[in-house]
């Protein structure tokens, strides 16, 4: 009698897909608020918890769209001419679900610049030296009729936006 070891089908797609779900379902600002109160963070902490709360909308994307590619004919070309799965995953269909990231990327970058602008300007997750569009835009809280201060930053900002939409929309 053989004795076979004891595993477990972990379902990563359903595990990944309802992870993404919760996350996508809180207010990005209220958890990034949440998350970094306490002790300022270092700027690659800042970038860490940033990313965590940023990639559920990629993931859903690239999932989606490897659902749709993985029954298109180069796939089953690739099939039929004897490769192997992992050749087939990374060289064929893996590239092909990423196109959407060419235009989804831009996006992305320009809410997580609002995201961190916003906690810079309520002076959350950041030590308070930090030099930023969001401490540069809070510096017209202490002189509310200094409005030109709040303009140099306030422009950059919106050109940054801008320009990252434009990227996104020529894609």
């Amino acid at each position: 009698m053989q004795i076979r070891p004891l595993t477990f089908a972990l379902p990563l797609d359903s595990l990944l897909l309802g992870i993404a779900t919760m996350l996508g379902a809180l207010p990005r600002l209220v958890l990034l608020i949440a998350l970094a109160a306490g002790p300022p963070l270092r700027p690659v902490q800042l970038l860490a918890l940033l990313v965590l709360i940023a990639w559920p909308e990629p993931a859903r994307v690239v999932r989606a769209e490897m659902l749709r590619v993985r029954v298109q004919p180069f796939i089953e070309a690739a099939w039929a001419s004897g490769l192997g799965p992992g050749r087939i995953w990374w060289h064929h269909a893996l590239p092909a679900a990423c196109q959407p990231l060419r235009t989804l990327a831009p996006l992305s970058l320009a809410g997580l610049i609002r995201l961190e602008t916003a906690l810079a300007f309520l002076g959350i997750g950041q030590a308070s030296n930090a030099v930023g569009w969001g401490t540069l835009l809070a510096t017209v809280r202490q002189d509310p009729s200094a409005w030109w201060v709040a303009l140099a930053p306030g422009v950059a900002l919106l050109a940054t936006l801008l320009a990252l939409q434009k990227v996104a929309a020529s894609k």
